[in-house]
Formats: C-alpha cells, sequence, structure tokens
C-alpha cells in the first residue's frame, strides 16, 4: 500500500490584492510570506486552522488601530 499525500485543502485564498508587506506581515491578508507561499498546498484542516489565526490577528489589528 502506498503512502498518500494529505489532500490538498480547497478553502478559497484569504487575498485580498493589497499585497505589501509590513513588519514580515502582509497588510492586506494579514499573512506572512511562508503561510502565503505554504496556502495552495495546505490541507483543508490547515487553510481553516489559518484562517481562524487570521481573524485573530485581524483583531489586534484592529484594536491597535483605535
Amino acid at each position: 500500500m502506498r503512502n498518500r499525500r494529505p489532500s490538498i485543502g480547497n478553502v478559497e485564498s484569504p487575498c485580498v490584492k493589497i499585497c505589501f508587506i509590513e513588519d514580515g506581515f502582509c497588510i492586506g491578508c494579514l499573512r506572512s510570506m511562508t503561510e502565503i507561499r505554504q496556502w495552495p498546498i495546505m490541507s483543508q484542516e490547515a487553510q481553516e486552522h489559518l484562517l481562524e489565526q487570521l481573524e485573530r490577528r485581524s483583531n489586534v489589528r484592529n484594536t491597535r488601530d483605535y
């Protein structure tokens, strides 16, 4: 029996086409360069987990803006 590669997720990318890296993170989608690069090969579970992290990052950023 062959080892199967984990299935690649099909969650829509969080990219919002505002691409500029500042302090290690994209100002549009809040992902790091590594996260951006790995998105297309992440499993569904990993993509969903990252979306949860991005929501928390967004909340932190929004509280700092005020």
